[in-house]
């Protein structure tokens, strides 16, 4: 199941992420190309250079996609699902 969450934090490989409806925390370990492109993210929301789909409440937290079967972040849903989410 692929789940929004918010990228709260980045850390020494690990990524903390925020699930609002399920009220759960995840933990996941990134890969090397992940964690460099979610810390460009983050440092990009640090200035309000963030695409308006990713954008949340709290600027410093972006939505991103969580594949809860792999425990992967996954890049955004086809359009005509991006509707399932908001």
């Amino acid at each position: 199941m692929i789940i929004p969450c918010q990228l709260q934090h980045i850390d020494q490989g690990f990524t903390t992420l925020y699930d609002y409806k399920n009220k759960k925390t995840h933990i996941i370990k990134l890969t090397e190309q992940d964690h460099d492109y979610y810390t460009t993210l983050l440092e990009e929301t640090a200035d309000d250079d963030l695409p308006e789909y990713l954008e949340s409440d709290n600027r410093l937290d972006p939505f991103v996609f969580y594949d809860t079967a792999s425990k992967q972040l996954v890049s955004v849903p086809d359009d005509d699902r991006l509707s399932l989410f908001y």
